[in-house]
């Protein structure tokens, strides 16, 4: 009896090894795309525009010594690509694990859509994929490795995760983009990255005509036009300004935003929309000669803050509006306060261009930290 049991167990031992030595093997044939670039391309000798398609495969299981297998392919389409990609390799890409959509900036320019309908059609592909522009060739950037960082994928991944929780950049998910790019009333906008050296680094925030894009958001107004675009739950503020001769600095941490819209009709028919941010945050550090102890200095503080901010939000939107981009969902409010016959006879895209747009804003300091 014994002896059975023993055989049993040893049997079940083999089988359940087996298993997983055939689970490892398979795993080891699949390749996990977790990173895809796309750029115009231009051969020297033929006018005609093509696509550069460029992925990163980390290597799972394998032992070449390298950290990922890096795939480029010239085509049509992005489809076409990927038949491309998949004979230059003897493992079977798959989309599962894909977390990263970059695109050059001249591509960009040209317009997204195309690219962003393919993505978003492919059901293996999941609806949390990154859409960054890169300032520059998308393919360069993927291609290179940093020395002292995670793999390229990995590296755009987790910086661009933690600036979104900061609210330095907006939801970058392509849910989001396509969902912004097919509502009438607002316009999609993504994060623009370039290299620096052996790292990477934020380069401001890319806003879209529809699904071309047309200008850009510096890094350093990056906050503002988060609180411009909806609500913040945690941020960091850095603020500099002159008051008379002095040269002041002051840096707010925890900084929650809340954003007010309003749509009126004038007279003349005519739509004003008014936008009122209310920011509160702490004190992190303060650089002038106002005492944080004194209430006075406090309120004084507030008010230099609140028409600082209030004078680059207006700069801010009068730049979104010459370039026609309705990156803050202005039109969503406006065609909310009219009825949908009013709205489908509107041609938003000119109207908004000329709208009267005005924005008051206003900062209250939480506490100063020792000096509350």
């Amino acid at each position: 009896m014994c002896g059975v049991l023993r055989f049993a167990c040893l049997f079940m031992a083999l089988l359940l090894l087996c298993g997983c030595s055939a689970d490892k093997r398979q795993l080891e044939n699949l390749g996990f795309t977790n990173s895809i670039s796309y750029d115009l391309y231009t051969e020297e000798d033929n006018e005609e525009r093509k696509l550069l398609v460029t992925t990163s495969v980390p290597n799972i299981g394998t032992k070449t010594g390298k950290q990922r297998e890096v795939l480029t392919a010239v085509t049509q389409s992005s489809k076409q690509a990927w038949v491309k990609l998949s004979r230059q390799t003897g493992r079977i890409l798959v989309n599962g694990q894909l977390r990263n959509a970059l695109f050059g900036m001249e591509l960009a320019a040209e317009g997204l859509m195309p690219h962003i309908d393919t993505l978003v059609r492919d059901p293996s592909i999941g609806q949390r994929v990154n859409i960054i522009i890169v300032d520059g060739k998308a393919s360069e950037l993927l291609k290179k490795d940093f020395p002292d960082e995670p793999p390229t994928g990995q590296y755009i991944y987790d910086l661009l995760e933690k600036e979104e929780k900061h609210n330095s950049i907006p939801d970058i998910a392509i849910y989001s983009f396509a969902r912004d790019l097919m509502d009438e009333g607002i316009d999609p906008v993504a994060p623009i990255i370039k290299m620096n050296k052996d790292h990477l680094m934020i380069d401001g925030i890319a806003l879209f005509g529809d699904d071309r894009y047309r200008t850009k958001v510096s890094f350093k107004d990056a906050l503002i036009f988060a609180g411009l675009r909806g609500d913040l739950n945690q941020g960091e503020l850095n603020v500099d300004f002159k008051d008379a001769n002095e040269i002041e600095s002051v840096t707010l941490s925890s900084v929650i935003g809340r954003r007010m819209v309003k749509v009126k009709r004038v007279q003349n028919g005519e739509i004003k929309v008014l936008l009122g941010l209310h920011f509160k945050g702490s004190v992190l550090e303060y650089i002038g000669s106002r005492e944080l102890n004194d209430t006075k200095d406090i309120a004084f503080l507030e008010g230099q803050l609140s028409d600082y901010l209030q004078d680059e939000a207006m700069k801010l939107i009068r730049h979104m509006q010459t370039n026609q981009v309705d990156s803050l969902g202005i039109g969503q409010h406006v065609r909310n306060s009219m009825r949908y016959k009013e709205w489908n006879s509107l041609d938003w895209k000119e109207a908004y261009a000329g709208a009267d747009i005005e924005c008051s804003v206003k900062v209250t300091i939480i506490n100063t930290g020792k000096f509350q």
